[in-house]
């Protein structure tokens, strides 16, 4: 028994592109377009491409195996997706059957085995989320634990990182720190509140 539905399966299967979020050693998010395919075999989403193990992603993820990757599509009929959040496990070998068509799709390939699904217009029309946790047949997979700051040992004491001699100012505050709460209160576009 497969973790995802029939519907969400022959939607996999019917793409070769999607989107896969990785976490930088930084703490930031980074977001790819990628080449995929559905490996019914595992029942996970394997995921490579050209000089793959030599990317960015293919570092986050050795650094942090916790992904998002979303396969999607719109039209003037309605909107599809299934966005599947769990593990990247990296292989080394066979990434080039992703894709078989090019041939400069290198070995390194990682297969993310989902935590979460989440899709929509894909069991019924319109927008509405058909989400759920699952766990792997045969394998119970570990719920992620609460992301802890690069440099941090634990959730729960001071991290150096979050503390404000540590932290670099922007420029604007060092010089403004003297103004008014009203006056420092800016908005996200850059434009001054009140």
């Amino acid at each position: 028994m497969s973790v995802f539905s029939e519907a969400e399966i022959a939607y996999l299967q019917s793409k070769t592109m999607g989107r896969l979020a990785t976490i930088g050693a930084d703490g930031r998010p980074h977001l790819v377009p990628l080449t995929y395919r559905f490996n019914a075999e595992e029942d996970a989403v394997d995921i490579g491409g050209v000089d793959f193990a030599s990317s960015k992603k293919w570092r986050d993820m050795l650094q942090n195996p916790h992904v998002a990757f979303l396969v999607d599509d719109a039209s003037p009929i309605g909107a599809h997706a299934i966005e599947i959040r769990g593990d990247a496990e990296p292989h080394f070998m066979g990434g080039e059957l992703i894709n078989p068509r090019f041939t400069n799709f290198k070995p390194e390939f990682v297969r993310v085995r989902p935590h979460r699904i989440v899709s929509w217009g894909l069991e019924s029309e319109g927008f509405t989320p058909h989400a759920r946790n699952e766990l792997t047949p045969g394998r119970l997979m570990p719920r992620p634990g609460p992301w802890i700051p690069p440099g941090c040992r634990d959730q729960s004491a001071t991290c150096p990182a979050d503390l404000p001699a540590t932290r670099a100012q922007p420029a604007h505050a060092a010089k403004s720190s003297h103004r008014s709460a009203a006056d420092r209160r800016v908005t996200t576009s850059g434009i001054r509140a009140g």
